[in-house]
């Protein structure tokens, strides 16, 4: 409903104050704070927080130029996982097989665009958290050399006790490109 709302407000602008990314509706990996939404990478403790947080650079950037977030997805409890699943929202599972994982941590992000339900969606990777699940569900992800997208004011319970953990996390872009035909 307040993505609908953005998006009204946005409509209302004239043509010479909207952004390059007018409308184009995004999704987050849990990790990102969005003003007026929890980051709770999986933890019950973390509910709640929403008013704590600062938002996330890259959702600044990217509603700065018009985009929309409409939704948070689906993480693994700490990011620290192969597959999505934790006490929060429960376990996340291929589209293609409900029987199997979609992988993790960015495996909420990998399924909603398989099933065509975001055009773009915004995770993280250190050892494959978005590569994973793009190969797993059909999907694909860009991930960028490392300071190429800004990463700040993002959630992740060790940033301050793994010296060197957050300088090697990378933004990863998915897209919707299927590599299955139908």
């Amino acid at each position: 409903m307040e993505a609908l709302l953005k998006a009204q407000a946005l409509d209302q602008l004239p043509p010479y104050q909207r952004g390059p990314l007018h409308g184009l509706p995004f999704t987050v990996k849990d990790q990102f704070n969005v003003p007026g939404f929890d980051s709770t990478i999986g933890y019950a403790s973390f509910i709640g927080n929403a008013e704590d947080l600062p938002p996330s650079t890259l959702v600044e950037v990217l509603q700065g130029q018009g985009a929309i977030v409409f939704a948070k997805t689906n993480v693994p409890q700490s990011l620290m996982w192969c597959e999505t699943d934790n006490n929060i929202w429960g376990r996340t599972n291929n589209p293609r097989n409900l029987d199997y994982t979609p992988g993790g941590s960015t495996g909420g992000e990998a399924v909603l665009l398989a099933m065509k339900g975001t055009l773009l969606g915004w995770g993280t990777d250190i050892g494959g958290s978005c590569r994973i699940p793009s190969a797993l569900v059909g999907c694909w992800g860009l991930r960028p050399s490392v300071s190429h997208l800004p990463f700040h004011n993002y959630s992740l319970l060790t940033k301050n006790r793994a010296t060197g953990f957050h300088i090697m996390v990378l933004q990863s872009l998915q897209m919707g490109k299927s590599m299955f035909p139908r």
